[in-house]
């Protein structure tokens, strides 16, 4: 098995045996005020090997906040089955995804390590609020009639 991929996403789902995934890859999250509440989903794509079809694998999820604070989010098992879609020879991806309500009260680093079997992936994500908007005044100046 290898981890060929983890990642942060808008959303996430599998329909039909294929990934769907909006605002993918996100290298930071932003929000308009701390703390506060955001739902990502968290992605993790294995690439099996077909003697590793119903292994169970297990997954553990971890969030590194700024400061040290190191937070168990998920524990679990992951496993395919062979299944319909299975075609002898063709490339086995196992897509995990993961809904992960999170409260953010940091505008800095913060790492997701994704771990199924003896594989690891770092996902980093920048939290950050935006600056406040600079209120725009226009002046008009009344010319003097002569």
């Amino acid at each position: 098995m290898e981890l060929s991929s983890a990642f942060i996403a808008n959303f996430a789902e599998i329909r039909g045996g294929v990934g769907n995934f909006l605002g993918a890859y996100a290298e930071w999250w932003e929000v308009q005020s701390l703390p506060s509440t955001a739902l990502m989903h968290l992605v993790a794509i294995a690439e099996l090997a077909e003697d590793e079809l119903g292994t169970e694998f297990p997954i553990v999820v971890q969030l590194h906040r700024p400061g040290g604070k190191v937070e168990q989010l998920a524990t679990g098992t992951a496993q395919r089955d062979k299944g319909d879609s299975f075609i002898p020879g063709a490339p086995v991806h196992h897509i995990i995804i993961m809904p992960t309500p999170l409260i953010l009260a940091d505008p800095e680093l913060h790492v997701f390590t994704i771990s199924i079997g003896d594989k690891t992936k770092d996902v980093p994500l920048w939290v950050r609020v935006p600056p406040p908007a600079t209120p725009t005044v226009k002046a008009s100046v009344a010319t003097p009639r002569t």
